[in-house]
């Protein structure tokens, strides 16, 4: 399966680099950076999609918003709530995948947030 990466900016898109392939060789996975909010997230999705996505995977970074996780957690939604009441649900086969793959790594499955804009 192709994954499409929807990163909403050019620094969190940069920590997927490792993935270029090297002359023609095909990466394994695309990437779209989109700007915050989400209609932008919904057009890179779009893009990818149209680009040969076969599964959508939203990448980013958080802030340190939450003060019990360190620097470099993995943190994994199983839902995510926007800032004008959707509802985002992962597809519970992926997170449990996520969090097998992961697990040296001590993952956290927790519920997200978006916004419509960075703060």
């Amino acid at each position: 399966m192709r994954l499409g990466f929807v990163a909403a900016l050019i620094d969190e898109a940069r920590t997927l680099e490792t993935g270029r392939g090297k002359g023609n060789v095909a990466r394994k996975y695309l990437v779209e950076t989109s700007g915050p909010g989400n209609d932008p997230a919904r057009r890179a999705a779009q893009t990818l999609i149209e680009r040969g996505a076969q599964g959508l995977v939203s990448w980013g970074t958080s802030g340190a918003l939450d003060p019990v996780l360190q620097p470099g957690a993995i943190v994994i939604y199983k839902t995510a709530l926007s800032h004008d009441g959707e509802i985002y649900q992962c597809e519970p086969a992926w997170c449990d995948r996520l969090m097998t793959v992961l697990a040296t790594l001590s993952p956290t499955l927790t519920l997200g947030f978006t916004a419509a804009t960075a703060v």
